[in-house]
């Protein structure tokens, strides 16, 4: 494609997506099977090509000649719209020309029409070589030329020219009308004019067997999606100032229909940037797939079949580019070719116009172009032809567009029609650019550097193929053999799986020609995001000599090119093989290793690579004197570049500056390879490369042991304290120095050569980098864990403009992340907050979460990874305060700040204020401490910034931590360490940092700092992936020893308390002698953030609060224990959170515990019955009637509380029948008593106070009566007389009297029961509290007699009556006896 490689800019832009479904072997166009064309399954043929037809384009000279060329005065011209060749006059050499295609051993015949303005002049019709330089012969070996002469008749006039030649071997060549004589020759060759017109080569005949063509691939898109074993995709922003960023979109990349559609859609305004090489606006989404590494072409036809989209700036393409393209970046130039040493075949590209043809652009008008070169950039490109549609637009239907391409021979058609080619045998750049496989790509742009501005109106346009197809005929085929059988070749490769943090041999198994050199890159396709703005594909490690990067890899799919290119020729075709590597996750969540490399780029492996070569003079981070750089063959490790100190010199340098600290030791490494035997150089440490630093310096010797071989040097450093270097700062930038110094010019290191590799500087300290996991949250449950995070709630801080909510629409897990996410506050919800003589308004709401009173942290690495938000004065912070931090105000025995110490692991300020233009790629690491809420601290206050090499911190994820010792603290980003603070010499600092923390993730917006904040930061999010700590050994001891000796607090776990209590909320809490522990509760789980300016309240201070406590309305509080020493106001206090859980008091529950009943008897009144402790009735007087039911109650010691208590009404038992009963013996019935009751009312019954067996009477129910039978075998045992029977039952007691009439008597009595002890008395009309159940209000029924009966077994009565009756017959007998006398 024209102008397309203006600038090659690798964008460092990492992003993170799952784009290919499935990937299958590949099958290059060297393994194709070469069978019939029945094996490949395709729905149409090759489109037979018109070979009868004209081979001459444009035979009229239309267009100003266009499809002709010239050379010398050779010219095109008109007459009133009639347009011609011409050869001038006054020339000696003239020639116009055309190249067209033959097929061999072929007739053909030239026609046309000649007029020469004299009649002694002539001209030449003759068939050469492209570039006239030689003529071609025929099947005879004679030259293909004639003579066109004039006459005196023909002078002047146009003749008929008709010229019939053989084509011999060739396959293509030039048409020419040639003017010519020497210089000071034919002098009516020179005066004359030739016009040359309507101009045809038509074959004689068409019998040839090239047309004979197997089908070896085919693509009809008859499936429901892009077969990913095919086509890869391009994206991103790539070429020029074009207006399109390609995505893997499905709108605008999709199968449908039978068709592979790409679609031009707005892209959207929040994604829409400002093109990196141009001032054109990215305004549009489109398409771009290839088969990069999956298909790859050498010779046949390249044959697709579409219909074009159409408007301004509209710009389709059908294209090809070599298969060992480094893709604009995303392979490292050294594993392949750049553009357009890789060659590129423009088979077909369109401008489209917004109406008809326009400085060029039109909707019918296509471009057949060839780009070469043998430097990068560098760009010999030749226009094949352009082709006019006769009759409508490329819109308005489906056009075929081709190539039949052999070796040094291309043909380009439309439809049937060949409008151009090219033979380049003779062209030996063409040659290597093209005799190489290709791969296939179809993209469609909008706008660019040959586009122009692209329209505003491109949204919905389509390119919709059909299909693309490729064939081959019977010498392409072996062409294209000969080709692989001595390319180099890549055996062994594979789609690979490895884990995190690893760094594998991926080499491993893959072998290629022994001559050739296999490497490989890894790009992150699969991870592509297309919102975003410039989002790109990026090289995320670039070889085997890269294991940092590799090692770097987070989980997820890559794209792995295996390179194999000649070590001995740097112009052969590499060849390029493309798997999938699989990175899968390190469950065991190590954390990042540091870099404590002070060198950068001490491999010399970094660095602008020159076009051709082995030799440069720069290399990132690297300086020279009278050096360079080279990768020479033997004369470093295999491929990989190297510091070079030249030959034949008396003093070169190669350095770099380094900052170092003073009084500090430092291990310099490197690798110095020396050449000539009793050479010298030297490696030292050097203030501005010239002052020599504390006599750091080494001599590196050449004996006859190690000419040629590198040398293991080492340099132990020591920087001393020297003020020169110093000048009073306690670090400085120092340069680490190699180099050659001599005086003579003929010395052994003056002719000898130096190479230096593998520098390395650390500094020499006891750090233990074996850490072991304490903690880490993962983020991979669905739901935020509230065993590690509670929340930050409201507005807290400053100016800021957020207001921190629970919502999962501001704080939620989404894929394995912690998403903090800002989103527009309800406008009702707005509020205005003032600091100072400034007013913002509140308009987010976002997200913050803690581990305070869960989880605490001391000493160790705390590491987290995350994307950060972006935008104006967005302000996300990752960061620790102390565990003892009264939460501010919300807990009344916490330390304030900035006493409790805090630890900002991670700020950052987007751009805008206080970010600058660089805001969104800087990041900020600070200590706040001091004395009585002073951050007065010596380090306190004073932070540093580091700024993100490339990119900004929204592209990808980083790695944040810290590495926290006692007394020292290291901050890192990814791998770098980018702040040290040793303040172990600070009292205050230990004791406000040195304490456990708890840790916080916030996304601000705005505020005192940052400025006011952007409004269109709704959906701006803080993405944390992972947060880790881990300890070394000194670590845990350390912070085993502070926990030995701190506060210890035991027994607390969450409470349940009933709304209206004051519990003991201390009761099982234990503390060491002497300390103090005392609680408060605040509100933050029943948080709501509807209202304005919401928050959370400390609501309880602690046990003297009782009221408070007492006061606290049902649901759920954080009740926060601390533990401290009166009057110490240093030490760390120690905190424990659990949760308060408050019941609300409800009559019912308060009744089940109680377990009491509610009876109650109609006519008494409701305080006759007993209710929970607490309640009364709301009217306790009232009168209990048979409606009586649902009765008002109250609590007394919460105002408002009521509730309802359901009451039993019952009446009192009765007797209904069975009073004051006479039992006769000799009737024979039983004494049958019936009651108001039913049988489960029923408890005993009691005779004359004795309880009756059970076994001498029944009870019975009768509907809703019960009886009570004395049986008659008990009743047959009493003595005549009268008898009291009492039954007890749950509704009262009843009484009553029975008299028993019996004749007979007995001298044993059955023992009937045990006596009643608590009713030996009788009682009229009272309550017999002896027998009253709980709960039940019961009432003794007695009736009145005038005879009391003798009790049972009592036998004075009896020995009276017996007395009595004597007397009686006694007195009887005496009066018969008068009467007898």
């Amino acid at each position: 494609m024209k102008n397309k490689k203006i600038s090659k800019v690798v964008l460092s832009v990492l992003t993170s997506m799952s784009m290919l479904s499935s990937y299958s072997a590949m099958v290059f166009a060297e393994n194709t099977t070469q069978g019939a064309t029945s094996q490949v399954a395709h729905e149409y043929d090759l489109v037979k090509l018109d070979r009868n037809g004209d081979l001459i384009v444009n035979g009229s000279f239309d267009n100003n000649g266009a499809s002709w060329s010239k050379t010398g005065t050779g010219t095109f011209g008109n007459d009133n719209g009639n347009y011609y060749g011409k050869l001038s006059s006054n020339s000696n050499n003239a020639a116009v020309y055309q190249g067209v295609s033959f097929k061999k051993n072929t007739d053909y015949v030239v026609k046309g029409k000649v007029k020469i303005s004299n009649a002694k002049g002539q001209v030449f019709l003759a068939v050469k070589n492209g570039q006239l330089s030689a003529g071609l012969k025929d099947n005879n070996g004679k030259t293909i030329e004639t003579t066109i002469s004039s006459s005196e008749d023909k002078a002047g006039q146009y003749q008929d020219v008709e010229f019939t030649f053989n084509s011999g071997d060739n396959t293509s060549g030039s048409i020419a009308f040639i003017k010519w004589t020497e210089r000071n020759g034919n002098q009516d060759i020179i005066d004359e004019e030739v016009w040359i017109d309507d101009v045809s080569v038509k074959a004689v005949s068409d019998a040839s067997e090239d047309d004979q063509y197997e089908m070896v691939w085919a693509d009809d898109f008859n499936e429901n999606q892009l077969d990913t074993s095919n086509w890869d995709y391009e994206l991103g922003s790539i070429r020029g100032v074009e207006q399109e960023h390609y995505v893997n979109d499905p709108e605008n990349v999709y199968v449908k229909d039978g068709q592979l559609v790409l679609q031009v859609t707005n892209r959207d305004k929040e994604d829409q940037y400002k093109n990196p090489r141009g001032n054109r606006q990215v305004i549009y989404n489109s398409g771009s797939v290839r088969t990069h590494g999956k298909r790859e072409f050498l010779y046949g036809r390249i044959e697709m079949k579409a219909k074009l989209p159409k408007g301004k700036g509209a710009f389709p393409a059908f294209w090809t580019l070599g298969s060992d393209f480094t893709l604009d970046g995303r392979i490292s130039s050294e594993q392949g070719a750049s553009w357009p040493v890789c060659g590129e075949i423009d088979i077909m590209e369109m401008i489209g116009a917004e109406n008809e043809d326009l400085n060029g652009k039109s909707n019918k008008k296509v471009y057949q172009t060839l780009h070469a070169g043998s430097a990068t950039d560098v760009d010999h490109s030749k226009s094949i032809s352009t082709y006019t549609l006769p009759e409508g637009i490329f819109n308005d239907d489906y056009h075929i567009f081709g190539l039949n391409w052999s070796k040094n021979k291309m043909e380009f058609y439309v439809d049937n029609k060949i409008v151009g080619s090219i033979d380049y045998s003779n062209n030996e750049e063409y040659k290597r650019c093209f005799n190489r496989p290709q791969y296939i790509q179809m993209n469609l742009a909008t706008g660019g550097n040959w586009a122009g501005d692209a329209g505003d109106n491109l949204a919905g346009q389509k390119y919709e193929i059909d299909y693309v197809y490729y064939g081959q005929n019977a010498q392409q085929k072996t062409d294209s053999k000969e080709y692989y059988e001595n390319a180099i070749k890549i055996n062994g490769e594979h789609d690979v799986t490895m884990t995190e943090g690893e760094t594998p041999n991926l080499l491993e198994g893959v072998t290629s020609d022994q001559d050739s050199i296999l490497d490989y890159s890894i790009d992150n396709e699969y991870s592509f995001k297309s919102k975003g703005g410039l989002t790109s594909v990026d090289l995320v490690c670039s070889g085997k000599n890269d294991k940092q990067s590799l090692k770097k890899l987070k989980p997820g799919k890559y794209n792995l090119y295996y390179t194999a290119r000649s070590s001995t020729d740097s112009t052969k075709p590499s060849t390029r093989r493309a798997v999938i590597l699989t990175v899968l996750p390190n469950d065991k969540q190590d954390l990042i290793e540091l870099d404590r490399e002070l060198i950068k780029n001490g491999s010399f492996e970094n660095g602008t690579n020159p076009s051709s070569g082995y030799e440069i003079n720069s290399r990132t981070s690297w300086q020279v004197t009278n050096a360079r750089f080279t990768k020479w063959p033997g004369c470093s490790y295999e491929g990989s570049w190297c510091g070079f100190l030249p030959e034949n010199n008396r003093n070169a340098n190669i350095y770099q500056t380094v900052n170092l600290k003073k009084n500090t030791k430092y291990k310099l490494k490197a690798k110095v390879q020396l050449t000539e035997v009793g050479q010298t150089m030297f490696v030292n440490l050097k203030k501005n490369a010239q002052y020599l630093v504390n006599n750091n310096e080494v001599t590196v010797k050449c004996t006859e042991e190690n000419k040629g071989q590198y040398q293991d040097i080492e340099l132990d450093i020591d920087t001393g304290d020297q003020e020169s270097i110093f000048n009073g700062k306690n670090s400085t930038d120092l340069t680490v120095c190699f180099m050659k110094w001599t005086e003579s010019t003929s010395d052994a290191t003056y002719k000898g050569k130096v190479f230096v590799d593998n520098v390395s500087l650390t500094e020499v300290t006891n750090e233990d980098d074996n850490y072991n996991l304490v903690w880490a949250d993962e983020f991979n449950e669905s739901e935020l864990d509230k065993k590690n995070w509670g929340y930050e709630l409201g507005h807290i801080r400053g100016l800021e403009q957020q207001h921190y909510t629970n919502s999962k629409d501001n704080v939620y897990l989404e894929d394995g992340n912690l998403v903090i996410k800002a989103t527009n506050r309800k406008t009702e919800d707005q509020y205005e907050v003032t600091q100072g003589d400034t007013t913002r308004k509140v308009i987010y709401d976002s997200g913050s979460v803690r581990t305070h009173g869960k989880q605490e942290f001391l000493y160790g690495r705390i590491e987290m990874k995350a994307k950060l938000p972006k935008g104006q004065a967005v302000f996300p912070a990752f960061w620790t305060l102390g565990s003892d931090f009264h939460l501010d105000g919300n807990i009344a025995q916490g330390i304030g700040w900035p006493d409790s110490g805090e630890i900002d692991i991670m700020e950052l300020i987007g751009n805008g204020t206080a970010g600058g233009v660089n805001g969104n790629k800087q990041v900020y690491q600070t200590l706040h401490y001091g004395t009585n809420g002073e951050d007065d601290g010596k380090y306190a206050g004073h932070g540093t910034c580091y700024t993100l090499p490339s990119g900004i911190f929204n592209d990808d994820y980083h790695v944040f931590g810290i590495n926290w010792s006692k007394g020292k603290i290291e901050w890192y980003v990814d791998d770098q360490i980018v702040r040290t603070v040793d303040y172990s010499d600070d009292q205050r600092a230990l004791e406000c940092i040195d304490r456990p923390q708890y840790i916080e993730f916030n996304l601000a917006l705005g505020g005192a700092w940052p400025g006011a904040a952007g409004e269109n930061l709704a959906g701006t999010k803080f993405e944390v992936d992972y947060v880790r700590y881990a300890r070394n050994e000194q670590q845990q001891k350390d912070a085993d020893t502070f926990y030995a000796n701190a506060y210890k607090i035991s027994g607390e776990k969450d409470v349940t308390m009933t709304e209206g209590d004051m519990p003991d909320l201390l009761a099982g809490i234990t503390v060491d002698e002497g300390t103090v522990v005392d609680y408060s509760i605040n509100d933050e789980p029943m948080f709501t953030n509807v209202g304005g300016n919401t928050h959370v309240s400390l609501l309880c201070t602690g046990k003297d609060d009782q009221e408070a406590l007492k006061s606290l309305k049902p649901g759920t509080y954080n009740l926060y224990y601390t533990v401290y020493e009166k009057g110490n106001t240093t030490a760390a206090r120690t905190r424990r959170e659990v949760l308060l859980t408050v019941e609300e008091r409800i009559f019912e529950k308060d009744l089940e515990k109680s377990g009491l009943e509610l009876n109650g008897f109609v006519g008494d009144t409701l305080d006759t019955i007993k209710l929970p402790e607490g309640w009364v009735f709301e009217n306790p007087k009232e009168k209990i009637t048979k409606d009586t039911k649902e009765v008002s109650v109250k609590y007394s010691g919460i105002d408002g509380k009521v509730g309802t208590a359901l009451i039993n009404v019952q009446e009192r038992a009765q007797i209904i029948a069975g009073e004051n009963s006479k039992y006769d013996v000799k009737d024979s019935k039983p004494l049958k008593i019936t009651m108001n009751v039913s049988k489960g009312n029923v408890l005993k019954v009691f005779v004359n106070g004795k309880e009756l067996d059970t076994k001498y009477y029944t009870i019975e129910n009768v509907s809703n009566k019960v009886n009570i039978i004395l049986s008659e075998e008990y009743l047959k045992t009493l003595d005549s007389g009268e008898y009291t029977i009492k039954i007890t039952s749950t509704l009262g007691n009843v009484e009553t009297v029975f008299t028993v009439s019996n004749s007979k008597s007995t001298s044993s009595k059955p023992d009937t029961g045990k006596d009643d002890n608590t009713n030996q008395k009788q009682t009229t009309d009272k309550k017999d509290d002896a027998n009253n159940k709980t709960n039940n209000v019961t009432t003794t029924v007695v009736k009145n007699t005038t005879q009391k009966s003798t009790k049972t077994g009592d036998q004075t009565p009896v020995e009276l009556l017996t007395m009595g009756c004597l007397v009686s017959l006694l007195a009887i007998i005496i009066l018969k006896k008068k009467k007898v006398f």
